[in-house]
């Protein structure tokens, strides 16, 4: 699955492959594949961001500057989240792989 310049609220869902969603300009994403990494890169602070893979990578880009409450979690594998992870945040990223890594990070 393939999506670039989405605005509103955006899901995306397959069982096999991978998730590349770019300049994402939404209020919320949901992104997941039993199989293949998901990728998203957004263009503006979202409210929410899910990213869930049973086999791959989370790759998450987020605009500098925007706190965010972070939740991630990896069965094998590591996660590196490089962005500010405030648990009062109003704005969260959810991002989980049972194997694969996590990287979430500012543009």
């Amino acid at each position: 699955v393939v999506l670039r310049n989405a605005r509103g609220t955006v899901g995306l869902h397959t069982d096999t492959g991978d998730i590349r969603a770019s300049a994402l300009a939404v209020t919320g994403v949901t992104a997941t594949t039993d199989t293949g990494d998901v990728v998203l890169h957004l263009a503006q602070a979202a409210d929410r961001v899910v990213a869930t893979t049973d086999t791959g990578d989370v790759s998450i880009t987020v605009p500098r500057g925007d706190r965010y409450r972070v939740t991630s979690a990896v069965d094998t594998g590591e996660a590196d989240v490089a962005v500010v992870n405030d648990p009062h945040a109003v704005r969260t990223i959810d991002a989980r792989t049972d194997t694969g890594d996590i990287r979430v990070r500012e543009s």
